[in-house]
């Protein structure tokens, strides 16, 4: 009688322990499972890889054809809403220069009392915008691994510039709730650094449901530092942009300005 007791004891112990095996199984499951899907997507902060690329395809009557591609890449775990995503060619004219040691020291030194922060020694350089264009839809979104995919073409005279140079840029985040979009268009007395014709995209709180009025969308850069903070960590705002050039070696502008 006292071995059948042990006996059943023991299958009473082997029984509650192959229990609380699988019930601590099934909650170390959930816990990843919860740890995977909810957790780190909503703590991971979003990211956006940009590939950019341009060449030249020929031509199209007198005008020179140039083919650009990009990629918009969501390499984080969540959906990543895009607020805006354009690009900007820009066409430069490069001329030679020539600064002595004294000149060149002198001139650096009031770009840096100025805030420049380029200085090239033997030329001089000048952009003006070639094409100017968005990207991805009004309320576009990338899921976690997407890639949007966009071509396009552009045409300028031939010997016109010495390259060209492509930049895309993109702003998103996790939350596209309270956010919108303002358009500046250069020249901006606010933004100085934008050239004539160049669009820049920032965005902006949009206001409340009784003042739609979108002229009162504040920008994110304007708001003090504790809103921006707040409003950059809740959201996950990030920017991101890709350049890439396109060299004309030998080009008519080229050799005419080299033999000036």
């Amino acid at each position: 009688m006292a071995l059948k007791n042990v006996t059943t004891g023991s299958r009473l112990i082997n029984t509650w322990v192959q229990i609380g095996l699988g019930v601590a199984i099934f909650l170390w499951g959930m816990y990843a499972f919860f740890y995977e899907k909810q957790y780190v997507p909503s703590h991971m902060p979003p990211s956006v890889v940009i590939a950019s690329s341009i060449q030249e395809m020929g031509h199209a009557g007198d005008l020179m054809a140039i083919k650009g591609a990009i990629t918009l890449r969501n390499t984080s775990k969540a959906k990543v809403w895009i607020l805006s995503s354009w690009y900007t060619a820009y066409g430069f004219h490069i001329t030679q220069s020539s600064r002595d040691e004294d000149g060149y020291t002198r001139w650096v030194h009031a770009g840096v009392v100025s805030q420049q922060t380029y200085f090239p020694r033997h030329f001089n350089s000048s952009a003006e915008v070639v094409v100017n264009s968005t990207l991805t839809p009004e309320g576009e979104w990338l899921e976690p691994d997407e890639e949007w995919n966009g071509q396009f073409q552009l045409y300028v005279p031939p010997g016109k510039y010495e390259s060209i140079m492509l930049e895309v840029n993109v702003q998103a985040a996790k939350d596209k709730r309270i956010l919108g979009t303002k358009w500046l268009v250069g020249p901006d007395k606010d933004y100085p650094v934008l050239l004539p014709g160049q669009i820049w995209i920032q965005p902006c709180v949009k206001p409340s449901e009784t003042e739609k009025d979108p002229a009162k969308c504040e920008l994110v850069s304007e708001l003090n530092t504790t809103r921006f903070k707040k409003l950059e960590t809740k959201y996950s705002l990030f920017h991101a942009d890709s350049t890439a050039f396109l060299l004309f070696t030998g080009s008519p502008a080229a050799e005419r300005r080299a033999v000036q």
